[in-house]
């Protein structure tokens, strides 16, 4: 049988002396000798007569705290909510008595409540929300999305013509969705294209500029739109810069998501920059502070092929406007690799299917 006691610096006499056990169903556990005294029927609380709090009635509200209160690794005590109301039934002196020892029984956090549990998980959701926002600069302008893409986005009609590549897995289908749809600008290509779909993104302003072209746009989040989409509903899923905003766990859930929800053999595109461009990875790709990592496209194609999907394929495009000259790539090999590595393409594709029924 096991016995679980209040610790402390005391001696083993000295416990047994300031502590009784009360019973519990698998051990029995040692309780601080006041909390019995304290409320009995004839204690007396702040001036006023405890008779309900009866040792029994005591006892087994300390036997259902010691028992189910517990501590994670950050030191944050949680209370069951079924305990809440035998706990406020105490005298509040008792219970400002009782948290010390059971918090010491604990790990020896003799500094915390173990009534500030939602204060805390406040505090730390704010904390979180802070970090998230300091990480993609969120604070810096509300309109910092759409300054960003005036300065770094590009050309319209340049995105559009790079987006006109990948078009064709979309020919003929009538229900493609375009994740992260920004501007519109692949939104209005399907459109003109004859090809049905619409578009969700995080950002209003955006939103707002797809509604003014008359485009089917809507506010929401990748993954809790994908999540609550019934499988195989979709037509195909298009996603431009999507991936290098996301943490690797979420890329990895989002992928197979959208292998769930596309239909057999519904096409996926996903473009991102290419970091195999060291003048991509090491400069522009830091210009947009919501990127997270560089992600090479071995590694996507890699997620899509774990997640299932066939026909997986890998294009490049969109040279960088500073190469060698072609004399110099002419009169060595060194040469040519250095300008492929330093001004190779800077964007790339992962093209792949959801496997036929």
């Amino acid at each position: 049988m096991k016995i679980t006691a209040v610790s402390g610096g005391v001696s083993r006499t000295a416990r047994a002396r300031s502590t009784w056990l009360a019973p519990t169903d698998e051990k029995y556990t040692a309780i601080p000798r006041f909390w019995r005294s304290s409320c009995s029927p004839r204690a007396k609380c702040c001036g006023r007569s405890r008779g309900s709090m009866t040792p029994a009635l005591t006892a087994r509200v300390m036997r259902r705290a010691i028992a189910s209160i517990g501590a994670d690794a950050c030191g944050v005590v949680a209370i069951p909510s079924s305990l809440m109301p035998d706990l406020r039934a105490l005298p509040g002196a008792v219970r400002r008595r009782l948290a010390a020892p059971i918090l010491r029984a604990l790990g020896g956090a003799r500094d915390r409540s173990v009534f500030d549990l939602e204060d805390r998980v406040r505090a730390l959701e704010a904390e979180w929300r802070r970090y998230r926002d300091d990480l993609v600069a969120a604070s810096f302008h509300r309109d910092l999305p759409l300054y960003h893409q005036a300065r770094f986005g590009g050309d319209p009609a340049e995105i559009r013509r790079q987006c006109e590549g990948l078009i064709e897995p979309f020919r003929g289908r009538q229900r493609v969705l375009d994740i992260g749809c920004g501007r519109g600008i692949f939104l209005a290509l399907m459109r003109d294209q004859g090809i049905g779909g619409y578009g969700i993104d995080l950002d209003d302003r955006m939103l707002e500029e797809c509604r003014r072209a008359g485009l089917d746009a809507r506010p929401g989040d990748a993954l809790a739109h994908l999540g609550g989409l019934p499988a195989g509903s979709l037509d195909g899923i298009f996603a431009r810069h999507l991936a290098e905003h996301l943490l690797p766990g979420e890329l990895v859930r989002l992928v197979h998501e959208c292998r769930r929800v596309l239909r057999p053999g519904a096409p996926i595109v996903m473009v991102a920059p290419d970091p195999a461009t060291l003048t991509v990875g090491a400069h522009s790709f830091w210009l947009d502070p919501q990127h997270v990592r560089p992600l090479p496209s071995a590694l996507l194609a890699f997620y899509a092929e774990i997640a299932g999907f066939a026909d997986i394929e890998v294009r490049t495009s969109s040279p960088s406007e500073t190469r060698l000259s072609a004399e110099a790539q002419a009169s060595s090999e060194d040469l040519r690799l250095i300008d492929r590595t330093l001004f190779g393409d800077r964007y790339y594709a992962v093209l792949a299917r959801a496997p036929s029924a």
